[in-house]
């Protein structure tokens, strides 16, 4: 409800520091229930609340109203009286009017894919100056149901600036993977009101996998180069973890077949060398640092045409060695029923290789196309057994 004399819009007038606020009020009859125009308000100022300045003179527009504007870049009181009009309007005030401007924080700035569990660095601007070591707030927060829920907090320190700005740096470490927005805030003091900055949004700790074969298809007892890189969100390579390499078995699960370490460049390569294609997958397990992250790549084999004469025999000989591994280093299965079934023109040898491995002799009959076909068991505990267990290739 409006009262007699001085009604001020507000009694705290809040803004940006350095921004040009309006301060204003209404001065109404006894009754409080018509404007006093051409009334004369005075005005005194002060930062502290105990020294004031000389008053400045205000008057009211016909509709009672008066009004000063400031530049608002430390806190200020203003004091508003009122003398009065004889029969009209009785004497009123002081009234005080703080003007709280609050500091001009920018956003913090720095890494937007950092490591979980990690402190990394932020940084940013704030106006008006203000003295080196005054502490700003970082604060994290993650999305929890839908909202956002402040998750970590920090500190930074403000060093010297120039040209009425100074600068801020510190560090903080989110506790988990996901997108978080960090806001810097200093709390309010004799001069500035509370402030919190706009929002910088990181996300943390994600990877991604990608994996590349120098051939997609390979002849038989040719190789293909498998590389695998594992980056961050923003697409840079992570060095220095341990990513494994598997092949699918026909235990329908993936063998884990050795280990790398991710170079500068996020990189770990392996030759493959399928009898009959594979699958293979590069798995990164996560830290604390950094989420999981898996990849497959399944190179297929092309079948080989060679051309025999009618009658000639056609022998072939095979050893049972692991599908993969480079030239050179491939492991017998020893000691184990590699039981194998070869069928080439509607005929079937069967039999058991050994470490001395085994050969079949076909005799060819009549011109035509012939498609090999050999299949192999294996017992599971087999070392090395490196499916498909179907070899094809067309003679």
């Amino acid at each position: 409800m409006p009262a007699p004399g001085i009604n001020m819009d507000t009694t705290v007038v809040a803004c940006a520091s350095g921004a040009t606020a309006a301060i204003a009020g209404t001065v109404l009859d006894d009754q409080a229930t018509a404007a006093v125009g051409a009334a004369t308000v005075l005005c005194w100022t002060s930062a502290d609340g105990v020294t004031w300045s000389a008053p400045t003179t205000l008057t009211t527009s016909s509709a009672g109203r008066f009004s000063t504007t400031r530049v608002a870049t430390r806190a200020r009181l203003y004091s508003f009286t009122y003398a009065g009009r004889a029969g009209i309007a009785s004497p009123s005030g002081p009234v005080i009017v703080k003007l709280y401007p609050r500091v001009v924080l920018a956003a913090p700035q720095g890494r937007s894919t950092p490591p979980a569990h990690t402190d990394f660095t932020v940084s940013g601007s704030l106006t008006p100056h203000h003295a080196p070591g005054t502490i700003v707030n970082l604060l994290a927060y993650h999305q929890v149901d839908g909202a956002w829920v402040l998750g970590a907090e920090s500190t930074a320190t403000v060093a010297d600036g120039a040209g009425g700005v100074s600068n801020y740096a510190g560090s903080i470490a989110v506790p988990s993977f996901g997108t978080w927005r960090i806001v810097a805030a200093m709390a309010d003091d004799f001069e500035h009101s509370y402030t919190v900055s706009a929002a910088k949004t990181i996300v943390a700790g994600h990877t991604a996998m990608s994996v590349t074969a120098s051939r997609g298809t390979v002849s038989y007892a040719h190789s293909s180069l498998l590389t695998a890189t594992l980056t961050d969100a923003n697409g840079r390579g992570i060095a220095g973890k341990t990513v494994e390499f598997q092949v699918w078995t026909s235990g329908w699960f993936f063998h884990k077949e050795s280990t790398a370490t991710t170079n500068a460049l996020g990189r770990v390569r392996v030759t493959v060398k399928p009898i009959a294609g594979g699958r293979y997958r590069f798995r990164f397990a996560g830290d604390s640092k950094f989420e999981s992250a898996e990849r497959e790549r399944t190179i297929k084999s092309a079948a080989i045409v060679k051309r025999y004469y009618l009658g000639s025999q056609f022998k072939r000989a095979f050893y049972l060695r692991d599908a993969h591994l480079a030239a050179g280093k491939h492991q017998f299965l020893v000691n184990y029923d590699a039981r194998y079934a070869v069928m080439l023109g509607g005929r079937t040898v069967t039999g058991s290789s050994g470490k001395a491995g085994t050969s079949f002799v076909f005799k060819l009959g009549r011109s035509a196309t012939y498609t090999l076909k050999m299949s192999l068991w294996i017992p599971p505990d087999a070392p090395s057994f490196r499916p498909p267990s179907v070899l094809v290739r067309v003679w």
